[in-house]
């Protein structure tokens, strides 16, 4: 039996500006799951891109957004595990946890302050000086190379243009693909997304079970609530956000991301997740766990929000 901590908790505020929300976090040993939260319409579109067609914009410098983000990873068991960026904060050298279980981007700041504190802090992420709010939960983590840990990147970074790209073949973030996209990504195997309240949901085949689960990148491993473990699975003892015990299943599953992309991946079976079914409740249903690292493996996984697809290379 493997007995896991809950590090954190899935924390949300319906707020003026809208919906904010926060993963959780279930890690130890080779385990781990994260982030859910509530639903919405899509968030705004981005500023609308030129035309096909139209003359390229030679001699405009290029914006900071284009230089892509080096992503710093954590494996275990053969698997990515975490995926940092890192930033700069007041001149010093910082990381942010990249974790698309929480929709905004944040600054951890101490319990008790107000949630949100609007514009805590200009942070520098690539060459983008950027204004992010500050939220009470603290991240008692450092990196393998030693930076501290002091917010979270969100899924807002995927969603800040038409396409953008998380490769996790090369260890970035693209945050504008130019557009039209390349006939090559064109090419590539596509899955259908929604885009609730600023997260990624996506439509997968799970077991050859078609399932709508939220790309969380913050979650090591698939989560499927409302699965009863099977034989050779592991017991994984836990308890959830309001401390109340909670047994889940560690095992592999067939994971389908779009066409001829089947693979075997780590998964956690939860016969009941009562915290996490509050959540989808709130989201309106349908959302019947995560995608966490360990199943989008080691792909090229491009953002189209203007067909609403995931465009994943095989």
């Amino acid at each position: 039996m493997l007995r896991v901590m809950l590090l954190g908790a899935l924390a949300s505020a319906f707020l003026a500006s809208g919906f904010l929300a926060s993963g959780f976090l279930v890690s130890g040993c080779s385990s781990g799951t994260s982030g859910a939260s509530a639903p919405e319409s899509a968030p705004p579109a981005p500023p609308a891109e030129a035309e096909a067609g139209a003359p390229d914009d030679a001699g405009v410098p290029p914006r900071c957004e284009d230089a892509p983000l080096p992503l710093l990873t954590e494996e275990a068991n053969g698997h990515l595990s975490r995926l940092y960026v890192e930033a700069e904060l007041d001149a010093k050298r910082v990381a942010f946890i990249f974790d698309t279980g929480s929709a905004t981007t944040f600054l951890e700041r101490p319990i008790g302050t107000p949630d949100p504190t609007r514009h805590a802090a200009d942070i520098l992420i690539g060459t983008c000086s950027v204004a992010v709010d500050g939220r009470p939960y603290p991240i008692d983590e450092v990196t393998g190379g030693g930076l501290g840990v002091v917010g979270t990147l969100g899924a807002d970074t995927l969603l800040g243009a038409k396409a953008t790209e998380l490769d996790l073949a090369g260890m970035r973030i693209v945050r504008s693909v130019k557009v039209p996209l390349d006939p090559d990504i064109m090419s590539w195997p596509t899955v259908r997304i929604d885009i609730v309240r600023g997260h990624l949901l996506a439509h997968v085949v799970v077991d050859g079970q078609p399932l709508r689960l939220m790309v969380d990148t913050g979650s090591p491993h698939l989560l499927w609530v409302g699965r009863n473990g099977e034989p050779g699975d592991e017991e994984v003892r836990s308890s959830d956000a309001t401390g109340n015990p909670l047994t889940l299943y560690l095992g592999t599953a067939t994971v389908q991301l779009g066409e001829g992309s089947s693979e075997r991946a780590p998964i956690l079976r939860a016969p009941s997740f009562p915290y996490f079914e509050e959540t989808v409740r709130q989201l309106g249903g349908n959302v019947a766990g995560l995608v966490g690292l360990s199943a989008l493996g080691r792909r090229r996984i491009v953002v189209d929000r203007a067909a609403r697809v995931l465009r994943v290379r095989p």
